[in-house]
């Protein structure tokens, strides 16, 4: 999702809105200009707004999603979305609809009816949401002495949501035990 920030270096600002469009804008650049507006594209002097792709939160389906397909790569080192659905119970409609949003976010490389690729973005965050799920799992079953199947029901839902400091204290409280 694109956000606007405030920017101290106007020199690389390449949006520029009239009053009309900075309602819901954040942070002008102390900058007007005599440029046209980026959104009905009038010339007169307008407001500078530096606007740049920021990484969101990524949803706990996209997570899924990246931590299925690390999985079944370092298992099958080949992936296609027929795997995906299958192993996730999903529609095979749905898991390309999804490998697409993916793949536009630079996640995976996706072509259809060839094997998917995860990008290293994309390892990245799989990566990520695997150690936090296997640190979940840890902490209820060593720590709360919940059985597995329970263990990673919660761990599951939880590590979507969880905040890092949370998740940090947790973390330490795990590799204490061993």
């Amino acid at each position: 999702m694109c956000y606007v920030k405030f920017t101290f270096f106007p020199e690389i600002c390449q949006e520029f809105y009239c009053k009309k469009y900075t309602k819901n804008l954040q942070n002008p650049c102390d900058r007007v200009v005599n440029k046209g507006c980026y959104n009905c594209n009038k010339s007169k002097y307008f407001f500078c707004y530096h606007v740049f792709m920021a990484e969101k939160k990524l949803t706990s389906s996209i997570e899924d999603y990246l931590e299925t397909i690390y999985e079944q790569l370092e298992k099958a080192h080949k992936i296609k979305a027929v795997d995906i659905a299958k192993k996730m119970n999903i529609s095979r409609a749905s898991v390309t609809e999804a490998l697409q949003k993916l793949a536009q976010k630079e996640y995976i490389i996706y072509e259809k009816n060839h094997p998917i690729e995860l990008t290293e973005k994309g390892v990245t965050i799989a990566k990520e949401v695997i150690h936090k799920h296997r640190i979940l799992c840890d902490f209820f079953t060593k720590i709360l002495k919940t059985d597995i199947e329970d263990a990673e029901i919660n761990a599951c839902r939880i590590e979507h949501v969880i905040t890092q400091t949370a998740f940090d204290k947790i973390s330490k409280l795990v590799e204490n035990l061993d």
